[in-house]
């Protein structure tokens, strides 16, 4: 249940379903810490050949996730006690 309170919005927040070309600016903001986005920007560069724009995605996507294992590994070693 957790992983889908987590991954539905961000999903939907992304431009999978919809264009947001035409958004606000504060959500084209948001989007940039979206990391579905990040997922799919790299996915449609990777299938067109725009092999900047992907590693660009790859390395978006890795900062993610070295920001969430650090976040991970804190919160097990404060639940050691």
């Amino acid at each position: 249940i957790a992983t889908n309170l987590i991954a539905m919005p961000l999903l939907l927040g992304s431009d999978a379903f919809y264009s947001l070309t035409s958004a606000p600016a504060w959500i084209n903001m948001l989007i940039m810490l979206n990391p579905f986005q990040w997922l799919l920007n790299g996915l449609r560069s990777g299938f067109s050949g725009h092999n900047q724009d992907w590693a660009i995605s790859l390395v978006a996507l890795l900062t993610f996730l070295g920001i969430t294992l650090f976040l991970a590994v804190g919160s097990f070693k404060s639940s050691d006690h």
